[in-house]
């Protein structure tokens, strides 16, 4: 069984990125289940002193402006529990997200029996441009611009939907 700083018992993993790599797991405490987000590769032999730096730059900016959208209760961001450092030896940022449940809009495209309505179309858009307003005009300091909006950076569930992903962002 696998751990993460004795807090969170390690699952599958489900991707690996530019920034890092995700993992879900349960809190041991009271079983929720998240996703941690370990930023950076450091430990694989194509990695590079410039993709660390990058991994803390995509954590610093993603975390910073998470906190904020969660703090300021913004619908369509992921919910970010706590982040930090690991204790792991490699000393890696790390992210815990509350998972959300559902599939990516990339992943409902790819369904033959995916035929969403005008209506529904409309909904995500709206959802995505909402939160876009938010980073860009609201959201307390200067705009954040997310750089990465893609069918597979949009969580589409039943009553929401959630734009992943904001460690690219400037």
């Amino acid at each position: 069984m696998t751990r993460i700083n004795e807090r969170y018992e390690l699952g599958k993993g489900l991707a690996v990125g530019g920034q890092g790599l995700l993992r879900e797991a349960k809190r041991i405490e009271d079983g929720l289940e998240v996703v941690i987000k370990r930023y950076s590769q450091m430990e694989d032999e194509d990695s590079t002193l410039d993709s660390w730096k990058e991994g803390e730059v995509g954590f610093a900016r993603e975390t910073s402006f998470l906190q904020r959208a969660n703090r300021d209760n913004v619908k369509g961001v992921p919910y970010l529990l706590e982040h930090g450092i690991l204790d792991d030896g490699w000393e890696q940022p790390y992210a815990v997200f509350k998972k959300i449940p559902g599939k990516t809009l990339s992943e409902k495209i790819s369904e033959e029996s995916y035929n969403p309505s005008l209506d529904n179309l409309e909904w995500i858009t709206k959802s995505v441009v909402d939160v876009l307003q938010y980073a860009h005009h609201s959201n307390g300091t200067k705009p954040v611009v997310h750089r990465d909006i893609s069918p597979e950076n949009i969580l589409v569930n039943g009553d929401s939907v959630v734009l992943m992903d904001w460690a690219t962002s400037t």
